[in-house]
């Protein structure tokens, strides 16, 4: 098994474990990536990204019986959906790769889009976040794989509901999880 097969999985059960999934109603996750991920978080899951990295030999007959349409995301923070379009946006290690300008105008549009949550699955920052990040999406993606690594503070979500993640002592990465309640 390779490197990045065991990261996933642990990562996947992390996730699983934290966020309940799936989650119930109709869900866009932003920033897919292979969409490994993607395909956990609901039944009816709507992926974009700025490129199409989705793993589509890797499909299961699930993925057959329940395909992950793919949306194609330009980089002027619009996410291009109707009004409540969606009951969950999700953002899975995703924020950091937005540049810190941009990441506001990106939450704003998720909160447009969702009826029910935002959330937000992020890694807390520090040296060794940066450089696994780094080297697995170098590894998984390509030498050519070039965006941002913009970490935010825990501090930065004060006026959120904010959730520390329960990870055992020898899981490198810390994680934690903001929920954003939408208007609508």
């Amino acid at each position: 098994m390779k490197l990045l097969d065991l990261t996933l999985n642990y990562r996947l059960n992390l996730i699983k474990k934290s966020l309940d999934l799936p989650l119930k109603g109709d869900v866009l996750d932003v920033g897919c990536g292979t969409g490994e991920i993607s395909k956990e978080l609901s039944k009816n899951i709507t992926v974009a990204d700025i490129y199409n990295y989705l793993k589509v030999d890797n499909c299961s007959k699930v993925d057959l019986i329940n395909p992950m349409k793919f949306v194609r995301i330009l980089n002027n923070c619009k996410l291009p959906f109707k009004d409540k379009s969606f009951d969950y946006v999700t953002f899975i290690d995703t924020l950091h790769h937005i540049r810190e300008n941009d990441q506001w105008d990106y939450i704003d549009e998720a909160v447009r889009i969702a009826k029910k949550e935002v959330i937000l699955f992020e890694a807390k920052p520090s040296f060794y976040s940066y450089f696994v990040d780094l080297i697995l999406n170098k590894i998984r993606y390509g030498y050519n794989f070039k965006v941002p690594l913009c970490f935010r503070q825990i501090d930065d979500w004060s006026n959120y509901n904010v959730e520390i993640v329960d990870v055992p002592f020898w899981y490198p990465f810390k994680h934690y999880i903001v929920r954003i309640k939408s208007n609508g």
